[in-house]
């Protein structure tokens, strides 16, 4: 077997064994050469000590990078190259480094001590290939075996079981049975090594790995993710399923681009499902909330990992946005860039893509794919046409918006922000002249609209009831339960003028009354969460054309009480006192729901309007929500119309 040695590395050589010493390269550069690789770095082992090799190479620059145990560091005239005394390893008290080293003259003897056979190779020209373990044989059969006994060599330093994982993903080899038992039986020594070097291996392993790796050593990986346990083996019973919760992770992960980011967020995408599972009356299970409480465990996990914070931003912010509906509108498109700036916005493509193609072939994931690459395709199509994003590619700036009088800095920056959601919705806008005329009537606007919101005032108290896991309180109401951001327009108003919410980032319904007569088609403009308008008939049509992405309907939702039950949106204490809805619109109470008392802040979240149930409960019942008794005969579930409400909350 010949194997090419670069003239730099085959000079240092040659120089070594011209003063009577053997040298060979070893490790890593022998194994990818012969896997047809091109090596990155070429390592060399010698018989010379190493004061020897500092007084043979005396008219270079050498560095005494580890003199104790051995290696020196020689100039050639491309690169550096470590330059390694033959040596065998004593005991390793502290899990990665030898307590003391002995020189030897015989390079076998050196490659006893090594991790694995593919490693444990040596080549010069004279001698031609030195492989006393057989690494060529386990390269030709695609074997990660240990070098003698598999126990010993992870008692030695632990990292190598993580090394053993990440060969077999670089390489596509498998783990020979042996090694593979050694590493499971003795994974709890992972605790002993520094999250960095795990990190480092973890990361070079998810980069290439395939799914029946990721799941053969998931609980190698659980030794330093233990958050990971709880989704093994844990069954999402949704037909849009037909992995449990890890062997979901494991699939998605592998169809993801060998692109770092993306794969990282994929590894913790669905790890907060077990945490926020919860099942409808016919058994099927959501995970209402999991993305933003995957993002946070996400965070947590990478911090504890030593990870840079670009890589935890990045990252967190994929898992939380992972599960966004897949809209395939231009304008759509334009708000993603916006958001989520070019490149992250083409991560999360990807992450959506593979969290799809990783689940149940269904009707819905056909849709949603081929949504998801018009999506990608009109993120081309709007980069191609060099459309504005971002305040910095806005026609105007706040020194132009100061030069025509506003002054304010909270109003330069609401303007300029408002313009911006102007030009995303409609590019040919963004010109100097159109925007600075448009800036002066938003203050205008500004200062004379006659639509005053009223929303929903949250209680200063905090609510303390434990709910899946976690603690429900203002913060947690805020981000779980959207509902509770509701704009009631006064029954009074007859006009809603233009830019009247615009740039609300909160209000997700809004109830506009049969007063109302007309509303300007830039009225909910920027309002990038509302997701359902309350409107008068006549209302509707051209609500539709300007609102195209929010549903429309003509009367408020109703809602049973089992219903929000299910879905998280009610909750109710094992005695019958309800404690809290969050949802708008009208509740349906039965008898079988077998409430006793209502807690008094149970409708300080959402806005209900109205409730139906038994007479007993009328009394406690706030005098602001009409009351309507029911009969004493339940009213099914199908004849109510429960249609709006898929519209109020992001489904699993």
């Amino acid at each position: 077997m010949t194997i090419h040695i670069p003239k730099d590395v085959q000079n240092i050589i040659d120089v070594l064994e011209s003063n009577g010493h053997s040298a060979y390269i070893v490790g890593g550069c022998v194994r990818d050469a012969i896997m047809g690789r091109t090596p990155h770095d070429y390592d060399i082992c010698t018989s010379a000590l190493p004061d020897e090799v500092l007084s043979i190479f005396n008219d270079r620059k050498v560095i005494e990078t580890g003199l104790k145990h051995g290696t020196v560091t020689v100039e050639g005239s491309e690169d550096y190259y470590e330059v390694t005394t033959y040596r065998v390893d004593g005991e390793y008290t502290d899990g990665r480094h030898p307590n003391e080293v002995r020189f030897v003259d015989n390079v076998v003897e050196d490659l006893s001590r090594r991790d694995f056979t593919i490693n444990a190779m040596a080549y010069n020209e004279r001698t031609g290939l030195v492989d006393p373990f057989h690494g060529a044989d386990d390269i030709q059969n695609g074997l990660i075996r240990c070098v003698g006994n598999p126990e010993n060599r992870f008692n030695e330093d632990a990292l190598r079981i993580m090394r053993a994982v990440r060969f077999a993903s670089t390489c596509e080899f498998t783990i020979h049975e042996d090694t593979q038992n050694a590493m499971l039986a003795q994974s709890h020594l992972l605790e002993y090594v520094s999250e960095e070097r795990k990190r480092t291996e973890f990361c070079k392993m998810l980069v290439n790995a395939d799914a029946d790796l990721l799941m053969t050593y998931k609980n190698i990986f659980a030794t330093f993710i233990p958050e990971l346990k709880q989704t093994f083996d844990f069954q999402q019973n949704n037909p849009h399923h037909s992995y449990d919760v890890y062997e979901h992770i494991a699939h998605s992960v592998a169809e993801a681009p060998k692109d770092l980011n993306v794969r990282l967020a994929l590894m913790f995408h669905d790890i907060a499902k077990p945490l926020t599972y919860t099942e409808d009356s016919a058994g099927i299970g959501h995970f209402y909330g999991h993305a933003e409480q995957s993002a946070e465990m996400s965070k947590d996990i990478m911090k504890r990992m030593r990870f840079d914070n670009e890589t935890i931003a990045t990252v967190s912010e994929l898992v939380a946005s992972h599960d966004m509906a897949t809209s395939t509108s231009l304008k759509s498109a334009r708000k993603m860039i916006s958001k989520f700036g070019d490149e992250q916005a083409e991560r999360l493509i990807e992450v959506m893509r593979a969290d799809k193609l990783a689940q149940s072939e269904n009707i819905d994931t056909i849709t949603n794919l081929r949504n998801i690459d018009v999506m990608e395709s009109n993120l081309k199509e709007v980069r191609a046409n060099n459309e504005c994003f971002t305040l910095k590619n806005l026609a105007v700036n706040g020194h132009d918006l100061m030069a025509i009088g506003i002054n304010d800095g909270k109003t330069i920056g609401r303007t300029l922000n408002q313009l911006l959601d102007v030009v995303i919705a409609e590019p040919e806008k963004n010109e100097k002249n159109m925007l600075l005329k448009l800036a002066m009537e938003l203050q205008t606007e500004t200062t004379t609209v006659d639509i005053p919101i009223q929303p929903v005032q949250n209680t200063t108290e905090t609510l303390n009831y434990k709910y899946n896991d976690f603690i429900i309180n203002d913060k947690v109401m805020e981000e779980y339960w959207g509902c509770s951001k509701y704009a009631e327009i006064p029954n009074d108003a007859s006009r809603i003028g233009s830019y009247a919410f615009s740039g609300n980032e909160t209000v997700e319904v809004v109830k506009i009354p049969a007063s109302v007569v007309d509303v300007d088609p830039l009225a909910f403009h920027g309002c990038n969460n509302l997701k359902c308008i309350i409107a008068p008939e006549h209302l509707h049509e051209s609500l539709k054309v300007n609102n195209p992405n929010i549903e429309i309907v003509n009367h408020e939702p109703i809602h049973n009480l089992s219903s929000l039950k299910e879905t998280g949106h009610a909750i109710v204490s094992n005695d019958g006192e309800l404690l809290l809805v969050a949802t708008t619109g009208k509740l349906v109470i039965h008898e079988s729901d077998n409430i006793r008392t209502i807690n008094e802040n149970a409708f300080q979240y959402g806005t209900i309007t109205s409730v139906e149930g038994p007479q007993s409960l009328q009394q406690q019942i706030p005098r602001d929500i009409k009351f309507e008794c029911s009969s004493e005969k339940d009213v099914g579930t199908e004849e109510l119309d429960m249609k709006s409400e898929s519209s109020f909350f992001v489904n699993e």
